[in-house]
């Protein structure tokens, strides 16, 4: 097995996710654990992840390879997610939560919580997570390998 295949998208994405959790303390103003695995914000970990695993087989078994079409064709995916797919739920629960402000007995029970309204990204947020992938990626390749 090819280790570096594997750890180096690994390390890219817990970097990109320490970044985000980092960030967003200091953006609220406190630490909890629970900003290093919110969905959205700055920069976009996924991202990060899927740019780096196609930089690393890039790098190690060449573009031409099958492993690279297949990361190519699951970076697509991921980000087409992040910024469409996920987007679209968000206005889907800014809905839900105009409709609770209007009739909040509907979500007085525990079982119906408030729906988060943030979880996709800005177009500028998957630019930086890509931009951090390729780059971490291309500096862990340089002092690992």
């Amino acid at each position: 097995m090819n280790y570096p295949l594997v750890v180096i998208p690994i390390i890219v994405g817990f970097v990109a996710h320490l970044i985000k959790f980092f960030l967003l303390a200091r953006k609220r103003r406190r630490m909890k654990l629970k900003y290093f695995f919110e969905y959205g914000n700055m920069p976009s970990a996924h991202t990060a992840f899927v740019i780096s695993l196609i930089t690393t087989v890039g790098y190690f078994d060449g573009i031409y390879s099958s492993g690279f079409a297949i990361a190519f064709v699951l970076a697509f995916i991921v980000i087409d997610d992040a910024l469409r797919f996920r987007r679209s739920l968000e206005d889907y629960g800014t809905a839900i939560s105009l409709i609770a402000q209007k009739i909040p007995e509907i979500f007085s029970d525990k079982k119906m919580p408030g729906f988060k309204e943030r979880i996709g990204h800005q177009t500028s947020e998957v630019v930086a997570g890509g931009l951090l992938g390729f780059l971490l990626t291309v500096l862990l390749i340089w002092l690992l390998c």
